[in-house]
């Protein structure tokens, strides 16, 4: 038998009067569908006083008890089901995207509700390109990540490397291509790199022509300038970035990451971010990397809620 289950997700408030419950979105689910309508970014109160609280709690008991949630005093695994709580504040949504609040500290000023952009930034630390696999590469940014701005350590796990492999280009891997979600990407913590993706030379992230790559720009995955990072940073003793690619984000052939002797690498300073015909280096040799964030979309604040009385909650 297949069974449809009503899933809501929120914040619980306890006013003098009783229980509130603020429901930022709802979803149904199946055990092979979902249906999540507004991506979590609709708006419902619920106020119950403390006697209609206490039976809407027992009534929930009873119902996940019939409906099979709970068995036997056990409680049976479930498959999990979108948006994923990341437990900073932010949430995973079936598409790859990640919301945050509208005061999140790292939205790009003016950012409004709806509003999708990515972060991205340069390793402090450093290390070859030997590797053959991308996940190892993922990893290694992963830790930066984890250990980087406080805001984005609880989601870490979802930043990729910008870089290429034998097995995959270096676009495919971020998602960034024009058939996925496309957003301005911005350092971490910094101005605007590009306003969408592109493909080709001399346009948008895929390209050799970026909005903002002076030295004063670069920010490393805590959000920190060069004024800002220790002296061993790699913001400041590194001039290269591993890519692996060329420009268009596709690999550079018999130099892409993880292939014996020389390795592409991006040139900050020499204004090709992403290649340098020039530049390229061998694998064994220490150079930071880029970390890419998934898509962040501004969603609405959860209390700007209108329940009837007069103003707002």
């Amino acid at each position: 038998m297949v069974g449809w289950f009503v899933m809501l997700w929120g914040d619980v408030r306890v006013p003098e009067f009783g229980l509130e419950l603020v429901v930022n979105g709802f979803g149904l689910s199946s055990g092979d569908a979902s249906v999540n309508p507004g991506g979590g970014r609709g708006c419902l109160l619920l106020r119950f006083g403390w006697s209609r609280a206490l039976v809407v709690l027992l009534v929930g008991v009873l119902l996940a008890a019939l409906l099979g949630v709970v068995d036997s005093g056990h409680v049976v695994a479930q498959t999990p089901t979108f948006p994923v709580d990341n437990g900073d504040g932010t949430f995973t949504q079936a598409d790859g995207t990640v919301t945050v609040p509208h005061s999140w500290r790292l939205n790009p000023d003016g950012a409004r509700p709806g509003d999708k952009f990515r972060l991205l930034f340069i390793t402090s630390t450093h290390r070859t390109a030997q590797p053959t696999q991308i996940s190892g590469y993922d990893s290694f940014v992963r830790a930066r990540a984890a250990a980087g701005h406080p805001a984005i350590r609880g989601h870490s796990s979802l930043y990729k490397v910008v870089g290429s492999t034998a097995a995959v280009d270096a676009r495919v891997h971020t998602r960034m291509r024009s058939s996925d979600v496309v957003a301005p990407v911005y350092w971490l913590n910094g101005p605007r790199i590009s306003q969408n993706y592109g493909t080709t030379a001399g346009e948008g992230f895929w390209s050799n022509s970026w909005e903002n790559h002076a030295f004063s720009d670069l920010r490393d995955e805590r959000g920190r300038s060069v004024n800002d990072v220790p002296a061993d940073s790699a913001l400041l003793t590194k001039n290269g970035v591993w890519t692996g690619s060329i420009a268009n984000g596709t690999k550079k052939p018999n130099s892409f990451l993880g292939r014996a002797g020389s390795v592409a690498l991006g040139s900050i300073f020499g204004g090709t971010p992403i290649a340098s015909g020039s530049a390229d280096r061998q694998a064994f040799e220490s150079w930071p990397f880029y970390g890419v964030s998934p898509v962040y979309v501004v969603r609405v604040n959860p209390y700007d809620c209108d329940d009837g009385d007069g103003d707002v909650s």
